[in-house]
């Protein structure tokens, strides 16, 4: 029973961090879609405006 509350609580915690990491201020967004907007390629800056 030990066992599997430990693989419960790893992944729970694995989970968090993932999602934490994933997370982006508005400064972060900004600065991404400016850099998107920006980029050689259309089907980037197309990508950005949606």
């Amino acid at each position: 029973m030990a066992e599997r509350s430990v693989i419960v609580m790893v992944l729970f915690v694995g989970l968090v961090g993932i999602w934490m990491g994933g997370c982006e201020t508005q400064e972060q967004k900004v600065e991404r879609l400016i850099k998107e907007f920006g980029h050689k390629k259309a089907k980037v800056r197309v990508r950005a405006g949606h």
